[in-house]
């Protein structure tokens, strides 16, 4: 890195960024309303089953189902 600047570049471009063509997030609209749909057919449904049945990672739906769908955990089981 050091030598792109020492030649005279000022300015680093990521090109990478157009090619991939996926979403930046697996937060979407379809994988809420997925999450949601589980979760109402089974509320005792863990965010690990949840994130294995729609392939997403534990952290995604765990914010999917805290922040964008404003769940939280009443009482253990």
């Amino acid at each position: 890195m050091v030598s792109f600047f020492s030649s005279g570049q000022e300015h680093v471009e990521n090109r990478n960024m157009e090619a991939s063509g996926r979403p930046s997030s697996s937060r979407t609209d379809i994988n809420t309303a997925c999450v949601e749909e589980i979760i109402q057919r089974d509320r005792r449904v863990t965010v690990r089953e949840i994130a294995s049945e729609l392939d997403l990672s534990y952290g995604n739906v765990h914010r999917i189902v805290t922040d964008e769908l404003r769940y939280s955990k009443v009482c253990a089981r």
